[in-house]
């Protein structure tokens, strides 16, 4: 579905804030009023605002459109009633319009002759450029129990003195190791296993581990990878006619061949592994001895 963010009248209300942006962008609590829209909706937003803003803040229409007043911070229950409205559906409070679902560019112009549905959702609603400030605090407190449902803070000092630490929640650093427990696990194939991770309990909470690189502390590594798998050569010594080429930094399983990834002159090599290529492993010194076929390794030096 495509949404559609909104200005409205108040957006004089909410001058100047307003002369540089749309409501929706006006930042109350920890996110800004689209932020909220965006991650309940789960959907990117485009905006209809002043003429002038539109090359910063463009318009996207199409066949279908849902269009959202910008001055509302939404809640779980309005996003399920905005979610409900079918075409030619208009849903309000009062005589506030909150949404519409429509397929033209004048439904929203139209939006008054459109089948009325009334909302039952409390929600906070940015009218005047004071609101800003004095619901902050009520927004602050609703985006962060959005922000941080189902997710597990990363772990304070014991050097520090907490003080309600329920309101305290430490983000994960990028690029940070950061250990995660298994509490459960199931196999689903031969190729792929569920696991279940300690704090980890919805698919909110999930979803930024997917496709992460799983790290192993070498003494853990060295237990669980079996001796004849080829992913025990990490660390080992390539060695080709004498000449020591670099540690294996990774190993690439194919069906006829292993790949071990190698740093030579500074540049990524893949060296080939098979009954040809492989002379002799020396497990206890940690070092692969390979016969490779002339000119192979001119291919990196050369690049």
């Amino acid at each position: 579905m495509n949404y559609i963010l909104f200005d409205g009248d108040i957006r004089v209300n909410l001058l100047p804030f307003t002369f540089t942006r749309p409501v929706a962008d006006i930042r109350v609590g920890i996110l800004t009023i689209r932020e909220k829209w965006e991650y309940l909706l789960k959907e990117k937003t485009s905006t209809k605002t002043e003429i002038y803003l539109n090359k910063k803040f463009p318009l996207k229409i199409e066949n279908q459109n849902v269009w959202i007043n910008g001055s509302v911070c939404p809640t779980e229950q309005l996003v399920e009633e905005i979610k409900k409205l079918k075409t030619g559906e208009a849903l309000f409070l009062a005589d506030v319009l909150i949404a519409c679902n429509t397929d033209s560019l004048k439904g929203l112009e139209n939006a008054g002759s459109l089948e009325r549905t009334e909302s039952r959702s409390k929600f906070l609603r940015i009218e005047n450029v004071w609101d800003i400030f004095s619901k902050n605090e009520e927004a602050i407190r609703s985006d962060f129990e959005l922000i941080t449902k189902g997710r597990k803070s990363q772990p304070i000092s014991t050097t520090n003195q907490i003080i309600k630490p329920e309101n305290i929640f430490i983000e994960e650093k990028t690029n940070s190791f950061l250990p995660y427990f298994i509490e459960s696990s199931k196999i689903k194939n031969d190729k792929e296993v569920y696991l279940k991770l300690d704090g980890i309990s919805v698919k909110e909470a999930a979803r930024p581990l997917v496709k992460k690189d799983v790290w192993l502390h070498e003494n853990d590594f060295k237990k669980f990878a079996a001796n004849a798998a080829p992913i025990s050569l990490l660390g080992f010594m390539v060695i080709c006619r004498d000449e020591e080429l670099g540690e294996i930094c990774e190993v690439i399983e194919q069906p006829h061949q292993v790949l071990c990834k190698i740093i030579l002159g500074g540049k990524e090599a893949l060296i080939p592994i098979h009954e040809d290529s492989l002379e002799h492993i020396d497990k206890k010194n940690r070092k692969l001895f390979v016969n490779l076929p002339e000119g192979l390794l001119d291919i990196y030096r050369d690049a």
